[in-house]
């Protein structure tokens, strides 16, 4: 159970007491060994439901795993209202538009230096407006790197944010495409995600 794995490893690091309740959503992407991205609920301490991420690394020939994040999915100011699902037509104008945005307001932030290359892959989820999950290609200092976007947006206000910017698994070579697993609630992934929830309560 990686899900569960991944909950009692986060409490024991954390100091934290989340409770597993369920996986919502599993993808995996081969690595040296498989790296699962697991999205699941846990009740908080306050006995509220929240949604997190985990990303845990496993060599089941070395009978090794490890959470390498855990994190709130998205804070409690954007209700989660749909499922994360995949786009087709990731090379069009809007996505390579917020590809872009996402890439400037990185360098802003950070003063970097990041130039856009491509569009990798779009997933996008139904909140209180739209929020987007862009991989994207950009060079930093001439070398191509692929980066993870987040960007929430509400059409009818004129309003988008990049809410996350981040650097792919530089750390761990990327080996392969991460794709959706068909049955997430099997209980090896339960499993690390309990596993990604005990590893945050021991941060926490």
């Amino acid at each position: 159970d990686l899900a569960r794995f991944a909950v009692q490893d986060y409490n024991k690091k954390e100091k934290a007491h989340l409770e597993f309740v369920e996986n919502l959503n599993v993808k995996e992407q081969v690595v040296a060994g498989m790296m699962y991205y697991i999205t699941l609920v846990a009740i908080d301490d306050a006995g509220k439901k929240k949604i997190y991420e985990a990303k845990i690394w496993v060599k089941e020939w070395e009978n090794f795993k490890k959470v390498i994040e855990f994190k709130l999915f998205i804070g409690d100011d954007v209700p989660i209202l749909g499922g994360i699902i995949n786009v087709q037509g990731i090379n069009s104008l809007v996505f390579q538009d917020l590809a872009r945005f996402a890439v400037q307001d990185h360098n802003k932030k950070e003063k970097a230096h990041l130039e856009f290359v491509e569009v990798l892959n779009v997933k996008e989820q139904v909140v209180a407006g739209m929020m987007y999950y862009i991989t994207l290609a950009a060079t930093d200092a001439g070398k191509k790197k692929i980066y993870e976007a987040k960007i929430w947006v509400k059409e009818w206000e004129d309003f988008q944010k990049v809410v996350e910017f981040k650097l792919v698994g530089d750390d761990i070579a990327k080996l392969g495409g991460i794709t959706d697993v068909p049955f997430p609630n099997n209980p090896e992934f339960r499993d690390l995600a309990r596993f990604a929830v005990q590893d945050y309560n021991k941060k926490e």
